[in-house]
C-alpha cells in the first residue's frame, strides 16, 4: 500500500515538471519562450556594446530590447546551438543588414516598444554580445 502511494506521488510529481516545462505555464511567474520560432518582445530600447575579440569590432554600438518582464529561453531540442536561459532580461536585436533599421533603433534609445522576431536564436559569433538575439520582423513604437 505505501509502496503504491510513493509511487503515485512520484508520478504525479514528474507528470507537473513534465508540463511545467513545456511552455504552457508560467515558471517562477516567468514566460517560457522557444527558439527558432516567431515571438513578439515588449520592453524598452536599449544599446550594447560589442565584446568581440578583435578591436576593430569591439565596443561597436548594438541595437538591443530591455524586456519589461524577464523571460526564460528553452532550448531547442532539435537543434544543438541552443541552451537553455533564465532570467533573460536583454536581447540583442538584430536587424538583417538592414542600416537604417539599425540607426533608428539606436536613436530611439529608451522609447518603450513592440518587436516582432521572425526567432529567437543563442549566442554563436564573437558579434553576439547577448545569450539570446532576436532577427526583426517588424517593430511598432508605443506613443
Amino acid at each position: 500500500m505505501k509502496k503504491n502511494i510513493l509511487i503515485s506521488f512520484m508520478t504525479l510529481i514528474v507528470s507537473a515538471t513534465a508540463f511545467a516545462e513545456s511552455g504552457y505555464i508560467k515558471n517562477s511567474a516567468q514566460m517560457v519562450l522557444h527558439y527558432n520560432v516567431p515571438v513578439t518582445l515588449i520592453g524598452t530600447v536599449d544599446m550594447v556594446r560589442s565584446r568581440h575579440p578583435n578591436p576593430y569590432f569591439r565596443g561597436e554600438k548594438q541595437p538591443a530590447i530591455l524586456l519589461d518582464t524577464p523571460v526564460t529561453v528553452k532550448r531547442d531540442i532539435d537543434d544543438e546551438t541552443t541552451v537553455t536561459e533564465r532570467n533573460v532580461r536583454l536581447i540583442q536585436t538584430m536587424t538583417g543588414g538592414n542600416p537604417k533599421l539599425h540607426d533608428l533603433l539606436l536613436r530611439n534609445i529608451g522609447r518603450k516598444i513592440k518587436i516582432n522576431c521572425t526567432d529567437l536564436f543563442h549566442e554563436m559569433t564573437g558579434h553576439h554580445s547577448t545569450k539570446v538575439l532576436c532577427l526583426i520582423k517588424s517593430i511598432s513604437f508605443e506613443k
